[in-house]
């Protein structure tokens, strides 16, 4: 990981935040505020992270899924100078708070899983940052937004973590991780497609 950067990482975020408001949760316009040009991977992060976790996450998959294509939308879509460096989220959106509780646990989860993978991720594959790599990256978290919204049971984990790891490949300048994220993308579609044709199958024959 980038341990020269002096931007900080989700987890740091969220924890200052928790720390600066007492109040009963997290509000998104706020962490994009904090987060400043590496808002587009940590909000991908945060968004993913509920449905992800080993945790009950009722009640965020599907609005969260549809941020997260959102988001994947802005990141396609140029701009005058290149890529648009922030995300835009209409106001109704940006006023969502995330449970004190749920945003406690997202940090704790964070830090146990970059203790295991932070000696495999660094800066590489540069040009994966760039237009090609944002492109794709951009697809594949659409494509993982909509799995997410799918309201099945126990659906939601695989293109969750699949979208949380394009993040961390975003915020860490990391091209091999944003190039695992997208093979497992395009699995994750190809496994799903075959789920939903197995239950429309079986709710078609009954």
């Amino acid at each position: 990981m980038r341990s020269s950067s002096k931007e900080p990482l989700l987890s740091t975020v969220l924890r200052e935040l928790l720390e600066r408001d007492a109040s009963s949760g997290l509000r998104l316009g706020a962490i994009i505020e904090a987060a400043g040009e590496r808002s587009f991977g940590l909000m991908l992060g945060l968004l993913a992270l509920p449905s992800a976790l080993p945790i009950p996450a009722i009640g965020y998959s599907v609005p969260f899924g549809l941020m997260i294509i959102m988001l994947g939308v802005q990141m396609l879509r140029p701009v005058r100078r290149g890529f648009q460096r922030r995300p835009w989220l209409p106001a109704r959106m940006l006023a969502y708070k995330i449970k004190r509780s749920t945003a406690e646990k997202m940090i704790s989860f964070m830090l146990k899983v970059f203790q295991c993978i932070e000696s495999f991720i660094h800066p590489r594959l540069p040009w994966l940052q760039r237009r090609t790599g944002r492109g794709i990256a951009g697809f594949i978290v659409i494509l993982m937004g909509l799995l997410m919204a799918i309201p099945l049971p126990s659906t939601n984990t695989l293109p969750a973590m699949i979208v949380w790891f394009t993040a961390l490949g975003l915020t860490e300048e990391d091209g091999l991780l944003l190039l695992f994220a997208a093979v497992a993308g395009v699995a994750a579609v190809f496994v799903y497609g075959l789920l939903l044709v197995a239950v429309f199958s079986v709710l078609l024959g009954s």
